[in-house]
Parts: C-alpha cells; structure tokens; sequence
C-alpha cells in the first residue's frame, strides 16, 4: 500500500536472464496480493522458451506486461513459433506488450528493419495494449541505438498518428494509472 500510495503499479519478474530473482512460480502468487491496487506484472522473458508457460502468463487476473518484444527474433520473422507465440498471448485481453529495445532482438544497426513486421504485427493485434520505451541506458543490448533512431523506428512501426499517440500517450496512462 505504501509503494502504491508513492506510485507504483506494478512488478517485474525477471526470466530472461542469469540473474536470481522472482520466478514465473511467483507470479499467481504477487498476483493476487497486486490485484486489488489494479497493478501489473511485467515479464523480461525468452518467448521462445516459454512453452505451455504462455498460458500460465495469460490465466493470470492481471494485466501481463512483456517487455522488449518477448526476445522474439527480428530476423526469424513474423511467421517463426516464437512470433506466434508472442502474438497469440497478445491476442488475450490482460496481455499488453513493450515496442522498446529492438537492438536486443536484432543485429541490424541503426534502425533494426527486420523487427519492423513484427512491432507492425503487435499494433494490428493490441493497438489499445501496447506502450512504447526506449530502455535508456540500454543494457545488454546487441548495439547502443541513437535516441533519434528509436523515434524514426516508431514511426516506421507505427505509421497512423492516432494509433501511435495511443500508444505513447492514452494506453500508458491506463496502465500506469496517470490521472
């Protein structure tokens, strides 16, 4: 109740990295204890190692945030299992998703084409589920992208103003609970 009296409105579960910390086990669990605030779970996982845990993550009665595009490959494509997946949980009502940290999901410098079908694929599936980041300082990434370059792919993905102000302006403040 404090950190959500401070601001908060949601959780990251880690799953996608070395690094000890809350499992996917966790999750029913935080969930049920966050629920009542109308808060989240955000989820730094390898969509291409999830496996039955995608029905897992959509079954909880929470929002599921999945950050910087499920890890799905650009270059495996729109069509890969992991894409799919991606876009079947994206289909479930509670699920939203991140457009942030392409160079975490391609090799391509500086405006990561290949990852392009995919965050197009994601507006047509949730354009009312979707939120956009840059991931500043960019950790871990494949390439440190130009700011101005995260912008111009932006508007690449996402080419219809009124959708893209959704997704930078008026889903943010739902999620997020902005006055």
């Amino acid at each position: 109740e404090d950190l959500h009296k401070a601001g908060m409105r949601g959780i990251r579960i880690n799953i996608a990295s070395a690094t000890p910390g809350l499992s996917l086990d966790d999750a029913p669990r935080l969930a049920e204890r966050i629920k009542p605030m109308g808060w989240h779970l955000q989820f730094f996982l390898d969509i291409n190692k999830l496996g039955d845990a995608a029905d897992r993550l959509a079954a909880l009665p929470v929002n599921v945030v999945i950050d910087h595009f499920g890890l799905a490959e650009g270059a495996d494509g729109v069509n890969a299992p992991g894409a799919q997946r991606l876009f079947k949980l994206l289909a479930r009502d509670n699920v939203w998703a991140k457009l942030s940290a392409p160079y975490r999901v391609s090799k391509l410098q500086p405006l990561a084409q290949d990852v392009t079908a995919i965050a197009r694929r994601m507006v047509q599936i949730a354009p009312d589920r979707l939120v956009w980041g840059t991931d500043w300082p960019h950790p871990n990434g494949r390439w440190v992208p130009n700011v101005g370059d995260l912008a111009d792919m932006l508007l690449e993905w996402v080419p219809d103003e009124a959708v893209r102000n959704r997704i930078l302006a008026a889903n943010p403040a739902r999620l997020y609970g902005f006055a």
